[in-house]
């Protein structure tokens, strides 16, 4: 994973910041389908508009769908990482 880094774009809303990132994120997948996992970080509240919209990035020819790329809003991310990382979070009722 030479090649894995993190970019953080940050503007005002409508700016552009997410379909920056969906494009690229489409771009890598359709140019190598099989390389490194792509992430993207939205609020928790914008998950499933933010799958919605790389998947239709991906476009008809593709199926409409991806499979190297996930979304995460912030808590999901932290759950994924202590998982990952072992730990085991305490469940709030």
């Amino acid at each position: 994973m030479a090649d894995s880094k993190i970019e953080i774009i940050m503007g005002r809303a409508g700016s552009g910041k997410t379909y920056r990132c969906l494009s690229a994120m489409a771009e890598k997948m359709k140019s190598a389908p099989l390389s490194n996992p792509l992430f993207i970080i939205v609020p928790e509240h914008e998950t499933y508009r933010v799958e919605r919209s790389l998947a239709e990035f991906m476009g008809e020819e593709n199926g409409f769908g991806f499979v190297g790329a996930q979304v995460f809003g912030f808590r999901s991310l932290a759950m994924k990482a202590n998982q990952s990382m072992g730990g085991n979070l305490p469940q709030s009722v």
